[in-house]
């Protein structure tokens, strides 16, 4: 076992990354790779760009990049996504650059309401970056810090909220557990770093599982390296802090890890220092839920199931740990659907979702210069030197982008040209129409003459 001093806490890593970022004026020489880090130094019409898209309002900041609004246009008709870019001073780093193309190869290939997946990625100038869906919602934390400040966990349709949060998140790992590749073999991914970060929950009633980053598949091109620590220190599971091989239930630990901070709404695992830290999650008694708070014992026996620290006696699965939370609403006689977990969501935090909205809305309204500029995906699949254009369709589940040809295709067609394509097209189809009855009519009046 290694020691637990060779461990490297992804809280001070994050730190110590976000004090070597630059500062925030932009230098117009080092092109997309020197975006402003500052949202209100975005404009409204969005001035800067990366690859085909532009950039609007930072709407999240993380050690390895940046989250901005992203627009672009497709066919006349414009789509606002999620883009996340790495910060320019990591991008030329070999470690942070595997690590984003992790993120991306694994990513692209989830396809599952409860994941938000990677809809296009590219590399533009040396800016590594990728687009996914703008969920508009909040993170698990976001949501337990406003509950916390109101209700707290004495609201009664607190639990099976939760419990039905959880079990979203289940299905949504589950699907990542399952992933394979194109000849059928599984990948054997393992998510590593879920937390109340991690698991987001839109305004539309549905939990993303969000940022696969440190995500461990037996493909991936980074592997981490022996002894390393790698994963939010608060919900990495006994073998996780051991160093020891990991499989999906490490994912299960930290689902029950934050099941449980949920409930009773306080860290399970405060953080005060690195030795006792590894001591409490390894060793330590674990506390009973029931002393904080209470709550039903299908629920307690759930979270104790799932913070078994020998990983043989968890679920088997997120989807089983998922299926007993379901048994868990059904018995409780709770209907917890996507439309009741949407009105709570908009009831209870009216303020944000109308701050979200309108922002959505800012974007979604400035304008924006009609031209395209086609994305290498140099840096990210298989066919490195390929360019490709594509169609990026809205439906959570389709999160890879459609290929329509190479670059040299203008996607950005006005509505004249379009109309010109059709009457092209109808006026073609018609003259090859009446050519092929005029040599059937030809044929037959042959037939019969030989015939007659």
């Amino acid at each position: 076992m290694n020691s637990p001093m060779d461990f490297e806490e992804s809280e001070e890593a994050n730190d110590r990354a976000r004090s070597k970022a630059p500062s925030a004026s932009r230098d117009e020489s080092r092109g997309p790779a020197a975006l402003r880090s500052s949202a209100s130094e975005l404009s409204d019409e969005g001035e800067v760009s990366l690859g085909r898209y532009r950039l609007f309002d930072e709407i999240g900041r993380g050690s390895m990049g940046s989250v901005h609004f992203a627009r672009t246009r497709s066919l006349g008709y414009d789509r606002v996504f999620a883009l996340k870019q790495v910060h320019p001073h990591l991008s030329g780093e070999e470690d942070f650059r595997f690590m984003f193309l992790d993120e991306i190869a694994i990513a692209s290939r989830l396809s599952h309401p409860n994941v938000a997946g990677v809809v296009d990625f590219g590399e533009d100038d040396g800016a590594l970056y990728f687009t996914m869906p703008y969920v508009l919602g909040e993170t698990l934390r976001q949501i337990m810090e406003l509950q916390e400040s109101s209700a707290g966990n004495t609201d009664a349709i607190w639990s099976p909220l939760v419990a039905r949060f959880i079990s979203d998140a289940c299905e949504g790992l589950h699907a990542a557990h399952e992933l394979r590749d194109d000849a059928g073999n599984a990948l054997c991914v393992v998510h590593r770093d879920v937390g109340l970060d991690n698991l987001m929950v839109g305004f539309d009633g549905y939990l993303r599982v969000i940022d696969f980053g440190i995500a461990s598949a037996m493909d991936r091109l980074q592997r981490t390296t022996t002894g390393r620590f790698k994963g939010r220190f608060r919900y990495a599971s006994p073998e996780q802090i051991e160093c020891r091989g990991l499989d999906h239930r490490a994912d299960v630990w930290a689902l029950g890890v934050v099941l449980w901070e949920l409930l009773a709404m306080t860290p399970l695992f405060p953080h005060r220092g690195l030795l006792e830290a590894v001591h409490r999650i390894t060793k330590a008694p674990l506390p009973k839920l029931s002393s904080y708070v209470s709550v039903a014992p299908e629920l307690e026996a759930i979270v104790e199931c799932a913070l078994q620290r020998q990983r043989e006696y968890r679920f088997p699965t997120a989807r089983d740990m998922g299926l007993a939370l379901s048994s868990y609403l059904y018995s409780a006689g709770v209907a917890m659907g996507p439309a009741d977990v949407s009105a709570w969501m908009v009831a209870h935090f009216p303020d944000q979702y109308r701050s979200k909205s309108r922002a959505l809305a800012r974007v979604r309204a400035a304008s924006i210069p009609a031209t395209i500029v086609s994305v290498s995906r140099s840096a990210g699949d298989a066919n490195a030197s390929s360019t490709v254009d594509a169609v990026l369709t809205e439906s959570p589940g389709d999160t890879q982008p459609a290929k329509l040809g190479r670059s040299e295709r203008n996607l950005n067609a006005s509505p004249e040209s379009v109309s010109l394509a059709w009457r092209t097209s109808v006026l073609g189809s018609f003259w090859i129409g009446l050519g092929m009855g005029t040599l059937t009519a030809v044929i037959l009046w042959i037939y019969m003459r030989l015939h007659s």
